[in-house]
């Protein structure tokens, strides 16, 4: 029966040296891009640049990502280009007060076609568009006193939100 040390020997201590080889094994990960949210103004021309970059990640090094939209772009109004991972307006058709939310589901996926999905949400920034104005003719008389209404109300517009009851006007000449 083999000896414990402690019990033979008091403060007898067994050791060894050897060498050991331990092989870590790399597995594919999966990319990762998290949602995040661009901007762009409305009525942008085409190729415009929907903000910065998508910026996915890989645990593996050196790993090549390639991006794509999947879906929430039915109309193709935004292009993303693979490699760069640029979000670009491939049409006119951008009108806050139309539509001002996009969201668009971006695939990201690696060499070996690992990939997963995430949000990118794509909001159109009000610009201010000129109210619009339809003119009339009127004919008055003179000397009427100060004040007095000549014709009826003109036909005003503003398409941007809240704007139309802060329309002011004015006589510029005539």
């Amino acid at each position: 029966t083999p000896l414990d040390c402690d019990d033979a020997l008091p403060g007898c201590k067994l050791t060894g040296v050897g060498s050991l080889l331990i092989k870590v094994i790399d597995i594919n990960e999966e990319p990762t891009l998290y949602d995040e949210t661009r901007y762009i103004e409305e009525h942008s021309e085409i190729d415009s640049l929907v903000g910065e970059r998508l910026a996915p990640s890989d645990p593996d090094i050196n790993d090549k990502i390639s991006t794509e939209i999947v879906g929430g772009n039915s109309d193709k109004i935004f292009n993303l280009e693979s490699c760069s991972g640029q979000i670009t307006l491939a049409k006119n058709v951008l009108d806050f007060e139309e539509r001002n939310t996009y969201v668009l589901d971006v695939r990201v996926s690696d060499r070996a076609s690992l990939s997963m999905v995430g949000k990118i949400t794509v909001e159109v920034l009000d610009i201010n568009e000129k109210p619009s104005l339809s003119g009339a003719e009127f004919s008055v008389v003179e000397n009427l006193p100060t004040g007095t209404v000549i014709g009826p109300v003109l036909n005003s517009d503003d398409i941007d939100f809240g704007h139309k009851s802060r329309l002011q006007f004015s006589i510029t000449g005539g």
